[in-house]
């Protein structure tokens, strides 16, 4: 495992809110607010605001939101739980905030750990889950500001403060995982988010982590240098760890435009993609609303290495084709599924 650097921005959210997910539709329990999914009743915690970035916190900064380069081994953390400070018995100081972590939403067994399910128990999330696949007809060998802002869509959708990622990247172009190293920098600081990133070194590395480690999002780069064969020996290393990471709320980012990433997506069960076309058109928003189209200007241009997705699954209400060829509606150039299964 390598962890690569991390970046170090406020290290709270101004307000508990959520974007809306697939399709534009907020999930029960919320409603539409500017263009986001917002909690209808967020629950107060002793001693100040249970939201992220309540009354008295102040998150961290390191000035200039830029990343840091670290060496490999172990995983570097910033921000995140502190001690009882001084909270009462029972509380916990949140970045300022007194909680009680075996009952918040927001901070549930420890800080910043957001509870999708909105039923925080004894510090453990009940009730079913939500998670999220995205999958994204761009290698980032090169890019422009709406790829930019659409990168930090799907990777900062997840609500946490400080959002944990590991990433895939052992057969990618250097050159690509390099700019996506770089937009997930840039776009954590605009949106005053702190995470932190490692890297699996292969397949089963990866499976390993993903069972024994707590992410909360998984990116896979694509995999334009693998030999022929290896979407198919990938899902046998590390399809079931994906399962249950995106079944019990994990976020699932993938970045498709070679070879090896149809059987790759297929057979992990991510999205059943038969293969890929070339783009025709600049690319256009089919779903405004979305989460991942927010902020996004449409229509914008492809680069190189942007190619429409030929899904091979049945439509249904939990996939939205987010971003498709201008010319070509029905090329779906981005994919958004919701993934809802009980723990």
């Amino acid at each position: 495992m390598t962890t690569r650097f991390f970046l170090l921005a406020a290290a709270v959210l101004a307000a508990a809110s959520c974007d809306a997910l697939v399709g534009g539709q907020c999930a029960d329990g919320y409603a539409p607010e500017d263009g986001h999914c917002v909690p209808t009743d967020v629950a107060t915690g002793a001693g100040g605001s249970d939201e992220p970035g309540g009354a008295g916190g102040e998150g961290a900064s390191d000035g200039g939101g830029g990343a840091t380069s670290e060496g490999g081994g172990g995983t570097t953390s910033v921000g995140g739980a502190g001690g009882s400070g001084g909270c009462g018995p029972g509380l916990t100081d949140c970045d300022g905030a007194c909680v009680d972590t075996d009952s918040s939403i927001f901070h549930c067994g420890m800080c910043h750990q957001y509870c999708i399910t909105e039923s925080c128990v004894n510090g453990t999330c009940e009730g079913d889950t939500v998670g999220h696949a995205t999958v994204v007809g761009m290698s980032y060998e090169s890019w422009n500001v709406p790829m930019r802002r659409l990168l930090g869509n799907a990777v900062f959708m997840h609500p946490n403060a400080h959002v944990r990622i590991v990433d895939f990247r052992a057969y990618a172009l250097g050159s690509a995982s390099k700019n996506v190293d770089s937009l997930l920098a840039i776009e954590a600081g605009f949106r005053n988010r702190t995470y932190e990133l490692d890297s699996a070194d292969d397949a089963i590395e990866l499976g390993q982590l993903l069972e024994t480690s707590s992410y909360d999002v998984l990116l896979i780069h694509d995999q334009v240098l693998a030999p022929s064969g290896y979407g198919v020996s990938f899902a046998q290393d590390v399809a079931l760890p994906i399962q249950a990471f995106s079944a019990e709320g994990g976020m699932v980012v993938v970045l498709a435009t070679s070879t090896e990433m149809a059987p790759l997506l297929t057979e992990t069960s991510l999205l059943q993609v038969g293969g890929f076309v070339d783009m025709t058109d600049n690319v256009a928003t089919l779903a405004p609303t979305d989460a991942l189209a927010i902020g996004v200007p449409s229509p914008f241009a492809s680069k190189p290495h942007t190619v429409g997705i030929g899904v091979a699954e049945a439509a249904s209400p939990t996939m939205s084709f987010v971003f498709a060829d201008a010319g070509d509606p029905s090329s779906p150039v981005v994919v958004h599924k919701v993934i809802i299964a009980s723990p």
